[in-house]
């Protein structure tokens, strides 16, 4: 699975979520939940949140490390008592999440080698 990520920095080679919360996208997320994450597209478009972010990097990433959210095969969403909690779970078994808000989000839980678009 192909992913995009946006950032300010014109020299990235990693994207690793211990950075988690440090700018203005991710801030709110971290109140939801503390597990740390990156977050990745599966188009080359940014939101318009993103725009002023001019450097796309790519990863590639095997799709069934990537537990959507969407299909939600595992029944995890209805049992899930927070998102917190949900995240937690996931990080023990996959390397990220998928999930839509009219775009398709992927969040990566552990830091990967990216390459400039």
């Amino acid at each position: 699975m192909k992913l995009y990520h946006y950032s300010h920095k014109s020299d990235l080679q990693e994207v690793n979520p211990v950075y988690f919360g440090e700018n203005s996208y991710t801030l709110r997320d971290r109140q939801a939940s503390g597990v740390q994450r990156s977050y990745f597209y599966t188009k080359p478009e940014p939101e318009r949140l993103l725009k002023g972010a001019k450097n796309l990097y790519t990863v590639d990433v095997p799709a069934e490390r990537i537990y959507s959210l969407v299909e939600d095969s595992a029944g995890l969403v209805p049992e899930a008592g927070s998102i917190d909690e949900l995240l937690q779970k996931l990080e023990k078994s996959y390397d990220g999440v998928k999930y839509s808000l009219g775009y398709e989000v992927v969040c990566l839980f552990r830091a990967v080698p990216v390459e400039a678009a």
